[in-house]
């Protein structure tokens, strides 16, 4: 599948770690699917930013702002699916409707993939994505390939939006 070789061809290695900073008002929790968001209340002892992915969509809990450059995603997969987890620089304004299954969004030279991390089927697997960030619109898109879908859990782009302000 050309995600596979466009994200291959792209991985870089994992940036310094450092904390996550935001303020408690811009923190969202946001259930996403290949379209949409629903923003609640993130929790306040959550440190870093977390996706769980549950075989048929990735919830998001964090901010959707950061004054960081260098941040750190926790990712959990609670399915029997291997989903993956990548982190682009995208222009703003972008949504989830461009995101589609069939990839054309890799085509533009405007999305530039900062970081990716390669998964493994779970239940319970975890691991933490790092990514140093230039300020900027960016989009997590946690993904299951092709070659990895079921009928629980088809291919497709699961995608948070967020803000690095610098």
């Amino acid at each position: 599948m050309r995600l596979t070789l466009v994200l291959a061809a792209l991985v870089t290695a994992a940036c310094a770690a450092s904390s996550t900073t935001a303020s408690e008002a811009d923190d969202t929790v946001i259930t996403t699917t290949s379209t949409s968001t629903t923003p609640t209340t993130l929790a306040a002892e959550d440190s870093n930013p977390r996706l769980v992915f549950d075989g048929t969509g990735c919830e998001y809990t964090g901010p959707t702002e950061f004054s960081a450059a260098t941040l750190r995603f926790d990712f959990v997969n609670d399915s029997d699916t291997e989903a993956n987890l990548s982190v682009w620089a995208v222009p703003e304004g972008t949504t989830a409707d461009e995101i589609d299954v069939e990839d054309t969004w890799l085509d533009r030279s405007d999305f530039d993939m900062q970081n990716v991390r390669w998964g493994q089927r779970g239940p319970g697997w975890e691991t933490t994505l790092v990514a140093a960030l230039e300020p900027g619109y960016h989009m997590l898109n946690c993904f299951v390939l092709e070659d990895d879908a079921t009928a629980a859990a088809p291919a497709a782009n699961h995608v948070t939006f967020f803000t690095v302000t610098g």
